[in-house]
């Protein structure tokens, strides 16, 4: 044989061995069954930013009481870690928001003052450098508070939150899908081999990509979903099932 019919014979083995593994791929990912976190089943409603409807600072120990006082499940708030002070920042931008007092206010003073309140957190900053810093400091905030058992800890870095995972936090793999990309399906085989991977608690988007294609490949895993603010778009969502559903609004529709 040729050397240019023996590449081209590699090159064709080549090809279907790829096209094989990809289907033997999303078989496996379609079968995937993640443990959804606290015995989530139904669609409970968490508020947003503390609670945006309160009027209070948002990211505020004010805010989050009055989500606390109107009974909400839990609450999503959103955090930076700032390697400097080695600690969490409750903010949602940069520079940090500081709050009415003036002062910035971490993660460690929202666990003393709220002690059995579920908090899905949105962390901003998540990335290889500081990883084990988070993950050390979030050690210490759970020795002294027990937290493994109320957080949500939402990245869109699935590599670097695959290693909280293993930790054993709950873990929400926040999926930004962006179809128009050259490298799309090369992206989106990279997420299906980490969640196949990954002891995630569930996947994160947006609620309206939930209802389109994205959410139909995804919605056989442990949905969470933001920010839905009108009653008729949750009635829409019980079809999918997601197990939280952030909200600036209201905490009665799921009642």
């Amino acid at each position: 044989m040729s050397l240019k019919k023996w590449s081209l014979l590699t090159f064709i083995i080549f090809i279907l061995t790829v096209a094989v593994g990809i289907v033997v791929l999303n078989s496996f990912f379609h079968e995937r069954k993640l443990r959804s976190p606290f015995g989530l089943r139904g669609a409970e409603l968490w508020s947003h930013r503390g609670y945006l409807g309160s009027g209070a600072l948002e990211n505020s120990l004010e805010s989050i009481q009055a989500a606390k006082t109107l009974g909400f499940q839990g609450v999503e708030i959103d955090v930076y870690f700032d390697g400097e002070k080695s600690e969490f920042i409750v903010s949602h931008d940069l520079p940090y928001k500081k709050q009415k007092n003036g002062k910035l206010l971490n993660l460690k003073a929202v666990f003393e003052k709220f002690e059995n309140l579920k908090f899905w957190l949105d962390l901003k900053n998540l990335n290889s450098s500081n990883q084990k810093k988070i993950i050390q400091r979030l050690n210490q905030l759970n020795q002294q508070f027990k937290i493994k058992g109320r957080i949500l800890i939402e990245s869109q870095n699935g590599r670097i939150l695959r290693h909280l995972a293993l930790e054993g936090y709950h873990s929400v793999f926040w999926i930004l899908v962006n179809q128009k990309r050259k490298r799309y399906w090369l992206n989106e085989l990279e997420r299906r081999l980490l969640i196949l991977m990954t002891p995630f608690a569930g996947v994160s988007m947006d609620y309206k990509q939930l209802m389109g294609p994205i959410g139909e490949m995804y919605r056989h895993l442990p949905i969470f979903t933001f920010t839905v603010n009108e009653k008729e778009d949750f009635e829409k969502l019980k079809a999918y099932q997601p197990r939280v559903v952030l909200t600036d609004k209201t905490n009665t529709w799921g009642k």
